[in-house]
């Protein structure tokens, strides 16, 4: 394989590929990847609930919930900003610079957030041998936008799927002989470094070495990286707002109801939101036919696929949350154990507010591909407020149905702000 002449950046603007893999065949890989390392979280909080208890199961979602909004924020989304980088803007090195320092800076705002906010027996350990994972976890990240960039997404998926493999395992052989929260956080935190380490840090050396003659280096070069971080950063800014609004309700009810309530409510969560993720990748693979649409000014075929999309959705929503109401508890008792059992009208709730969700996703998406960037970033925060004023109100009178409600008005907030938006001018691009 050749390179192309090496520009100022010194990735060398290098030549994708082209022929190793198509297009087709990359999204598949993506598609695979994204679905692993879903499965992989779901399947560490599952293996839990088998082995553990909900308090256990809660403890360890609060965990996620306090660092994943922490976390987005301070990736920055480099990842996608990598891998779209085909003039070779920003060096390997520059990317993972930028990546420390806003890692470190996560990791310290983690700290802060555990003195600041009282958390209640070991919980504090267990949020930052969380943030640990997802410090290293950062780093395996920014490899992924390489992978991306030069048409390896098979290794991408290769890392995932260890990731997935190691973790659960990890988890599972501690649980089955420690069951305590911050055991169990500190084997997720072992696996990431692990797989850092052995698999992705070599990985993409390998990958550099080929695409331009030498290995993985790293440049803190002061002026390119922080003009790096300040563009980026709205994209981390939405992804943090995202994260801040789905994870709310978990604040709430630990406050009000206990770690053990908070791992009934995730739990529940991951069962009834498994249909958004057959939604997401839809509207990825949708994304480009959207941008493309808009970019050649044809509206009324824009707005009919976003119709279908939004169709296909509330139809995979609504089927699930039947399903649900017919199966809820058999299916919560398949998958986790008896004790879970009781959430099976909460899982109804629930299986409503994702199909809302789902609808808000779609639309998330439209916003994007037509450019309504700051439709989009408010439609996040008021989400996130309204969100967070029905936790307030009804989580203490209703407990987790009542943040159920919540969750549900947020997303229907964020869906009504989105349909406003995309059909209010759709072919003009925002200022």
């Amino acid at each position: 394989m050749t390179a192309a002449t090496p520009g100022v950046a010194g990735l060398g603007q290098l030549q994708p590929r082209a022929a190793a893999y198509s297009i087709r065949a990359n999204l598949a890989w993506v598609f695979a990847a994204n679905a692993l390392y879903l499965a992989g979280q779901w399947l560490v909080l599952a293996v839990v609930a088998k082995l553990g208890t909900p308090e256990i199961v809660g403890q360890i979602s609060l965990g996620f919930a306090i660092t994943a909004p922490v976390f987005l924020l301070s990736n920055l989304r480099l990842r996608t900003v990598q891998a779209t980088d085909a003039r070779g803007e920003y060096s390997p090195g520059e990317y993972l610079g930028a990546r420390i320092v806003t890692t470190a800076l996560a990791l310290a705002a983690v700290g802060l957030l555990c003195l600041v906010y009282p958390l209640q027996g070991q919980s504090a350990v267990v949020v930052m041998w969380i943030a640990g994972a997802k410090a290293f976890e950062s780093g395996s990240d920014l490899f992924y936008g390489l992978f991306q960039q030069q048409d390896r997404t098979s290794r991408m998926t290769a890392s995932i799927m260890a990731r997935g493999i190691c973790s659960v395992t990890a988890v599972a052989l501690v649980s089955y002989f420690r069951r305590d929260a911050a055991s169990a956080s500190a084997a997720l935190c072992l696996s990431s470094v692990l797989l850092l380490l052995f698999c992705d840090i070599p990985l993409a050396a390998g990958v550099l070495k080929e695409v331009r003659g030498r290995g993985l280096d790293l440049h803190f070069d002061w002026l390119p990286m922080r003009r790096l971080i300040s563009r980026s950063f709205p994209l981390g800014l939405s992804a943090m707002l995202m994260s801040l609004g789905a994870n709310m309700p978990r604040y709430f009810i630990e406050r009000s109801l206990g770690a053990g309530e908070v791992g009934i409510f995730s739990a529940v969560w991951y069962v009834a939101a498994a249909g958004g993720y057959v939604v997401s990748a839809m509207a990825e693979g949708a994304g480009p036919r959207l941008g493309r649409l808009f970019a050649s000014g044809q509206a009324a075929d824009l707005q009919r696929v976003l119709r279908l999309l939004l169709g296909t959705s509330l139809m995979i929503g609504l089927a699930s949350a039947l399903l649900n109401r017919i199966a809820g508890k058999a299916i919560l008792g398949w998958i986790y154990n008896s004790e879970y059992q009781a959430g099976s009208e909460l899982l109804v709730w629930l299986s409503l507010a994702a199909t809302v969700a789902n609808a808000a996703s779609i639309l998330s998406y439209g916003m994007i591909s037509v450019r309504k960037y700051r439709d989009h970033l408010v439609a996040l925060l008021v989400m996130t407020a309204v969100t967070g004023a029905g936790c307030a109100l009804l989580v203490p009178r209703f407990g987790l149905t009542g943040a159920a409600l919540a969750l549900m008005a947020g997303y229907l907030v964020q869906a009504g702000w989105g349909l406003l938006a995309v059909n209010r001018n759709p072919m003009a691009e925002a200022a």
